[in-house]
């Protein structure tokens, strides 16, 4: 199932470079990062995974975002 970004996007040519853009963190001036992962069934299919009992907590490093 494509998600509403997927179905505009799908097709279409950028209209911009990828050189010209600059990604920047999702979360600005961020101290602290922690993740859950395969926490809901989509993404656990998506890996190949079931859902656990216990959901997988793992943090990033601000400068790896």
């Amino acid at each position: 199932m494509q998600s509403k970004a997927q179905a505009l996007a799908s097709g279409r040519a950028a209209d911009f470079p990828l050189a010209s853009v600059q990604l920047l963190p999702v979360i600005p001036e961020r101290g602290k990062i922690i993740c859950v992962g395969i926490n809901y069934v989509a993404h656990a299919s998506e890996a190949g995974r079931t859902v656990g009992k216990h959901p997988v907590i793992f943090h990033r490093f601000a400068d790896t975002l």
